[in-house]
């Protein structure tokens, strides 16, 4: 009985993918993506983050007035950080300026009602 060189080619080429693949998983391969974890710097308690974001929110706001940028008040809202009770107002904030900022006629109908909701929420 012989064997035919197409299946000692055969059997070589196999033996290559499964040692290859072996010495692939021994080495930790695949490895899992390295993602990024944002840790804030300081904890704050829920008292002072409350506090920390309206002094941020009143700024935000004192700003669009002086400029009139939605965009910009949009982004300043969005990268702040906000306790569990100031998130309805927040959110309604946010989305007020992000409807201002798409300049859609209901945008400063939202942000009235947003700012009574953040003025209400002392």
């Amino acid at each position: 009985m012989s064997i035919s060189k197409n299946t000692i080619r055969l059997v070589l080429l196999l033996a290559v993918v499964v040692i290859a693949c072996v010495l692939l998983i021994k080495n930790g391969w695949p490895k899992a993506p390295n993602i990024p974890v944002i840790v804030p710097s300081t904890t704050m308690s829920t008292t002072e983050l409350h506090a920390s974001w309206r002094t941020s929110v009143q700024s935000a706001l004192f700003q669009y007035d002086k400029d009139q940028d939605a965009r910009v008040a949009e982004q300043t809202l969005l990268a702040m950080r906000v306790t569990e009770q100031d998130r309805d107002a927040h959110l309604a904030l946010t989305l007020a300026f992000h409807t201002l900022a798409q300049s859609r006629a209901e945008g400063k109908a939202q942000l009235t009602q947003a700012r009574a909701q953040f003025e209400g929420g002392k």
